[in-house]
């Protein structure tokens, strides 16, 4: 979903209470694509241009934003209600030009390993005994996978984008990377007070696999699916081995669920037919801005 514009409305207003001067700014927000509606408030919200929460009101450096609350007039359509006064949050005074919220974010690119078990060696040979049967308990390797980590100050800690995009895979490219092969790992935050100013510290840590984060397994097993009974339910026959008897290690099958032959290669010279299976849900992470660095 992209922001198509982005203008201000004339409904701005600038009221004087007993608590001193306020302010409210109100902007429209025209959106495009097909992210869902509940989506759709946090990319209008977060819109370059929008004000975002202690900013200043132009030309009123003593106007602090207090709140940026989208009101969706159709699915793409937003009203974004900005509301300023004299109360700065979070900074308890001191020099603005210290002011801990403007620092540069800290960027580190690393690896981070972790161990699986794995089945096939590099040439897509099976990780097998002698009597070419599976180890008990599988053979496990060492997986490096890259990782960006960003530290950054912010005004607060978003509990409910720490709910939504951690653990989950970029919906759209990110840094280069295709959508599902980065993964949000880390979303943490600690509360900072120091001096004259409190904020809090969130890091964030994105891990990356050029394969994506689909879980993949070997299509195996001890029974081969060779129909359907009456009741439509699966009918199943038992694999045996060269002496009628039933194996006793699971076979390679062929993703239709019938055993594999020996003599089985795919194109890329893998000697197995792999399942893959989507473990984690995808997300656009624009609102987190992330690859702003």
């Amino acid at each position: 979903m992209a922001v198509v514009n982005i203008k201000e409305s004339f409904k701005t207003q600038a009221p004087k209470t007993k608590d001193g001067t306020t302010a409210i700014r109100v902007f429209t927000v025209l959106l495009d694509g097909d992210d869902s509606t509940t989506e759709a408030p946090f990319v209008a919200r977060e819109a370059t241009g929008i004000p975002d929460i202690g900013d200043s009101y132009p030309n009123r450096s003593f106007l602090f934003c207090q709140s940026v609350t989208p009101v969706a007039r159709t699915e793409k359509l937003f009203d974004i209600k900005v509301n300023y006064s004299t109360v700065q949050l979070h900074l308890r005074g001191g020099d603005e030009t210290e002011n801990p919220l403007k620092a540069d974010p800290d960027v580190d690119w690393d690896f981070v390993v972790s161990t699986e078990p794995i089945d096939w060696d590099i040439h897509g040979n099976p990780i097998v005994n002698s009597s070419r049967e599976h180890f008990d308990p599988p053979v496990v390797d060492e997986i490096y996978d890259l990782c960006l980590r960003v530290g950054r100050n912010e005004r607060r800690f978003n509990e409910n984008h720490a709910r939504t995009y951690c653990n989950t895979i970029n919906s759209t490219s990110f840094l280069g990377w295709p959508p599902g092969a980065a993964c949000l790992k880390v979303y943490r935050g600690t509360r900072v007070v120091t001096g004259d100013y409190e904020y809090w510290r969130v890091s964030y840590e994105v891990h990356f696999r050029p394969d994506g984060w689909r879980r993949r397994i070997a299509d195996r097993g001890y029974r081969e699916l060779i129909g359907e009974n009456a009741d439509k339910t699966a009918k199943y026959q038992e694999i045996l081995d060269k002496n009628n008897l039933k194996v006793t290690s699971p076979e390679l099958l062929n993703g239709q669920g019938r055993k594999l032959p020996k003599d089985y290669q795919d194109d890329t010279g893998n000697r197995a037919v792999w399942l893959y299976f989507e473990m984690k849900k995808a997300a656009n992470w624009r609102v987190l801005k992330l690859d702003k660095f």
